[in-house]
């Protein structure tokens, strides 16, 4: 689910980047104009080899530097912050495992279940029931509700 997260901001950002409209006709307000998908992609780069997606403090950077107030990306990436970190979190505990993914797995499903839970997993998260308020279903369900509904929003300007 991360890597279609980073795959949607990757494949949005680049063609807005040389002048393609949203899926709802509207057109940013650049501030950068590459001629093609590969200039776009190598301002996006700098100096870097690539560009890390799964920083979303960084893309929320680059979405305010090259569009006027961030649009599409802004307010959405904002709001979703939180959301982007846990996932972020469950992505680098099943990249990783040591210490500290752990400690990080277990203090994200202290957050979202509210009580310890000592030893967790990355199924465990996932599956158990999200007592947090607006949400409906497992935590799997409200991280998804809640990428696909930002993604719309963003695509659709």
């Amino acid at each position: 689910m991360f890597i279609a997260w980073e795959t949607f901001l990757e494949e949005t950002l680049l063609p807005l980047m040389i002048g393609h409209p949203t899926i709802g006709g509207a057109l940013p307000v650049r501030r950068v104009i590459p001629l093609t998908i590969d200039d776009a992609r190598d301002i996006v780069r700098g100096v870097n080899q690539f560009f890390d997606y799964t920083n979303h403090m960084n893309m929320r950077l680059i979405a305010q530097r090259y569009f006027d107030q961030g649009y599409p990306y802004e307010p959405h990436l904002s709001s979703i912050y939180q959301d982007l970190s846990d996932l972020k979190t469950l992505r680098n505990s099943c990249a990783h495992t040591s210490k500290t993914t752990q400690t990080s797995l277990e203090a994200l499903a202290q957050r979202i279940a509210g009580l310890p839970m000592p030893g967790a997993s990355v199924y465990k998260v996932l599956t158990m029931s999200d007592p947090r308020p607006g949400s409906a279903g497992t935590a799997l369900e409200t991280y998804k509700r809640t990428l696909l509904t930002a993604a719309d929003l963003i695509a659709k300007g």
